[in-house]
């Protein structure tokens, strides 16, 4: 049985919220988690529920569906434009949404996105994972395909956001890739020398080398030599943990 698709609506207009919600609830696969009637509001249900899916008015009065995306330094979920206008499709493209709608919207156009979705899904699966278990005290257990693997989490250089896979990257071992979004390993490991410095990494300051100033808001080196961006929402708590160790 497939598994069922979170999605939020986002629309201005009320009405178009309620004919799109009345419209996916006809079509098995999908579950409205949330509905947002602005950009702002989007943003925050969108941090809030993780949805799989976003389907995304363009025009609004305190922001485009665009301005919705920058707002996330990764998307790890798929968007459908839904607009009545057609002049947004180039736009649409290069933000290489999953598909883009036009109002009014029609159950069979939603079957496609269903189809779509559960194709690109399936393609970016990672060959090395599935589902991650866990834990007890410095040890992480985590699901291969073949098997588990224990690791130390001493040994963790730092673990990055791909989608709605995390990459765990290791001082002397092959990296490992597992389906879990990053925000659960950054709450798992609270309290365990790791910390996020930006929405797609989560480092170990044991293997911490140095912060360098520079383009945007600076970056990470570890001794490793990987050299990791921090986001401008997260250099402030990297600061300040750094202080702690002066």
């Amino acid at each position: 049985m497939d598994i069922v698709i979170k999605a939020i609506i986002v629309d201005d207009q009320l009405q178009a919220v309620k004919y799109l919600k009345r419209v996916l609830q006809e079509v098995e696969g999908i579950e409205v988690i949330a509905e947002a009637i602005n950009a702002k509001s989007a943003v925050k249900l969108i941090n809030q529920y993780k949805p799989d899916l976003v389907f995304l008015d363009i025009e609004m009065p305190d922001g485009d569906g665009f301005s919705v995306l920058e707002e996330f330094d990764i998307i790890n979920f798929e968007v459908v434009f839904v607009t009545g206008f057609n002049d947004y499709a180039i736009s649409a493209i290069k933000k290489n949404a999953l598909d883009y709608i036009l109002k009014p919207v029609q159950s069979e156009d939603l079957l496609e996105v269903i189809e779509k979705y559960r194709s690109r899904v399936q393609k970016s699966k990672p060959t090395l994972n599935t589902v991650n278990i866990v834990k007890g005290d410095n040890r992480l257990l985590l699901a291969l395909n073949n098997g588990y693997k224990l690791t130390n989490i001493n040994q963790i250089l730092y673990v990055e956001a791909s989608g709605r896979y995390s990459t765990f990257y290791f001082f002397d071992e092959p990296n490992i890739v597992v389906a879990r979004h990053l925000k659960y390993y950054e709450e798992l490991l609270e309290g365990k020398q790791f910390v996020r410095i930006s929405a797609s990494s989560l480092i170990n300051l044991a293997y911490f080398d140095s912060y360098q100033r520079g383009a945007a808001f600076g970056q990470v080196i570890l001794t490793s030599g990987h050299k990791l961006e921090v986001s401008k929402q997260k250099r402030s708590l990297l600061l300040s943990i750094l202080k702690n160790y002066q």
